[in-house]
């Protein structure tokens, strides 16, 4: 650490503080000489210090501009000056003794500035947000009792009970996964607090399986109060091996993980232990033997290292039951045709180009990750996706919302709409509490959208850093069309949707009444919008109302077609907040 006075030496410019709203609807700033505070950033060429608080629920600020990082309150020179200035990588490092006896003095200061700031009317107050701009309507009086609608948890008569567990640790070859005997979960890591109390061994390879207890140390073959020690191998198909690459089919629960390709890792009795693809985070599930099948025509597949040739992507023509093999077409030649065992390939996600490591901490122009999703027609299709700031903190403990954002003619990715929209509320709110994906709509305003993004959702869905429960879709202007016909073709995958200055085909008007009357649906639109006029939209609107449909009609005035983004997306969150009021059951 540096030892200075001061965080930083500019002189006397006057710091202003980046404090998140209490409703976490995004940020506003501070002046605390002042006491002034606004939504928008303060004007360049002044100090803009972001607080932050670590891992011990320690404050601290850090000025993006500088790179500079300290604990004591920017501009002060009190008893905390001490601590000097330091990156952001040597404060989270700081001595915890120190910590601990610095965030004494925090809170001291912090109480001198309460007081003299309620002898100026209030501590940074937050400023008033700008008033909602649309007027509701009509607003369906079932709303609020959908079944879409997102229950708090309530707390079961057990709650507060420990669960008895009994995992084992299974090892199968160069595998190792947790298996519960009483609950026949399988899992490639334990709860945080849970023990093993067992572990399985073999006599041989294909031998009879035993268990050492981990407290006594003694052996067993049979472990007392589950159904079995451990199920014996029940006959399989052929195709079922470890190692194989196949598909789930049939489940009628967790239905977003039929027809993805996985990999066979071991077996638990009547279940089979398989892993989802990496790009999807690797996930592990237990599933019944008699829910995996063959991948389908046209699923992509890769060769092993141990295959000739190594890491070539083919697509399955079919699965030869004769032999147990399937025929795959190789990439780099169509007519090059070969029959490889379900051991010698992985099938792998339809995306490319995605990296899950990528992550922000704050929005920046144009840094969007772009990829591609190759379709079931062999097309590769382009879309955009912004993982929510500081994912990879949280990646592989939290899962996000899934926002699909359909774009407007000649428009581009949500991210992208604006350099200074990045800046707005709306955006910042977006940014924090959604992945937020972004097709590439290659059709135009008279065209129906392309199927592919339903098949897009479809790969994402199972993802184990998506919650599959709370997926939307939203759109403007061509955007809000596409988001009318992909939710009626796919009603299934989404908790609600949100078309703004939409339009619709009217050919389509009764496919989307009859497909959404279950759907909760936020409409907003303008009087003023002369691209696509409110009174071509209003049929709609009351064939869906007439028929029950869950909707929520927002309208406005004086907004023209080209500010509705702005004023929907960017510069409220009532959007968001209403989109995330359903999840799916």
């Amino acid at each position: 650490l540096r030892q200075s006075g001061a965080p930083s030496d500019r002189g006397a410019m006057q710091p202003w503080v980046r404090l998140p709203s209490p409703e976490g609807s995004g940020y506003y700033y501070w002046e605390p000489s002042t006491n002034a505070t606004c939504w928008e950033p303060p004007p360049d060429g002044v100090d803009v210090w972001t607080r932050y608080v670590d891992e011990s629920d320690t404050p601290y600020f850090h000025n993006e501009s500088t790179g500079e990082t300290c604990w004591c309150f920017p501009g002060d020179s009190g008893p905390l000056s001490d601590a000097g200035v330091a990156s952001a990588e040597e404060a989270t490092q700081y001595p915890q003794q120190h910590r601990h006896q610095h965030q004494q003095q925090q809170q001291q200061q912090q109480q001198a500035r309460q007081e003299e700031a309620a002898q100026r009317g209030g501590e940074g107050s937050m400023p008033q947000s700008p008033p909602w701009k649309f007027e509701s309507v009509y607003s369906s009086p079932d709303l609020e009792s959908h079944p879409h609608v997102a229950q708090p948890t309530e707390p079961s008569p057990a709650a507060g009970r420990p669960v008895a567990r009994s995992w084992v640790e299974m090892r199968d070859g160069d595998h190792r996964y947790f298996w519960d005997v009483v609950t026949k979960d399988s899992t490639r890591a334990i709860p945080e607090g849970d023990q093993v109390r067992w572990r399985a061994h073999r006599y041989a390879p294909e031998g009879t399986w035993y268990f050492e207890d981990t407290r006594t140390g003694s052996l067993t073959f049979r472990i007392e109060g589950a159904p079995l020690s451990l199920p014996e191998e029940p006959e399989r198909p052929p195709w079922v091996r470890a190692g194989a690459a196949l598909t789930i089919d049939g489940l009628k629960e967790d239905r977003s993980f039929n027809h993805q390709p996985i990999e066979v890792l071991s077996f638990a009795g009547e279940r089979a232990v398989v892993k989802l693809p990496d790009m999807l985070g690797g996930r592990l599930l237990g599933v019944p033997l008699h829910r995996l099948r063959p991948l389908h025509p046209g699923s992509i597949v890769q060769f092993r290292h141990t295959a000739d040739p190594p890491d070539e992507v083919a697509t399955v023509s079919h699965f030869d039951d004769a032999t147990c093999c399937y025929i795959v077409r190789m990439a780099t030649d169509s007519e090059d045709l070969r029959h490889v065992s379900p051991e010698q390939i992985i099938g792998r996600s339809r995306m490319w180009d995605l990296q899950l490591t990528e992550g922000l901490q704050w929005l920046a122009w144009r840094k969007e990750q772009s990829s591609r999703f190759l379709d079931s027609h062999g097309q590769h299709r382009q879309f955009s996706i912004q993982f929510p700031l500081n994912f990879s903190r949280k990646q592989g403990r939290h899962k996000w919302p899934l926002l699909i954002y359909m774009h407007g003619s000649g428009a581009s990715s949500f991210f992208t709409h604006s350099k200074k929209s990045l800046k707005t509320v709306g955006m910042q709110y977006a940014a924090e509490h959604f992945i937020v994906v972004s097709p590439g709509c290659d059709w135009t305003w008279q065209n129906r959208p392309g199927s592919w993004v339903n098949e897009l959702v479809s790969s994402l869905r199972p993802a184990s850093w998506v919650d599959s429960r709370r997926i939307y879709l939203a759109g403007c202007s061509m955007g809000g069309m596409s988001t009318w016909h992909l939710a009626t073709e796919r009603p299934d995958l989404y908790a609600a949707i949100a078309p703004v200055a939409a339009h619709h085909h009217s050919d389509e008007q009764e496919n989307i009444v009859n497909a959404l009357t279950k759907m909760p649906v936020l409409i907003i639109h303008s009087h003023a919008d002369e691209t696509c006029r409110i009174v071509a939209e209003e049929p709609l609107w009351r064939k869906l109302r007439d028929n029950g449909a869950a909707i929520d009609i927002q309208v406005a005035n004086g907004i023209c077609h080209t500010f509705m983004f702005d004023v929907a997306f960017c510069e409220d969150v009532r959007l968001y907040d209403w989109l995330l009021r359903y999840a799916r059951p």
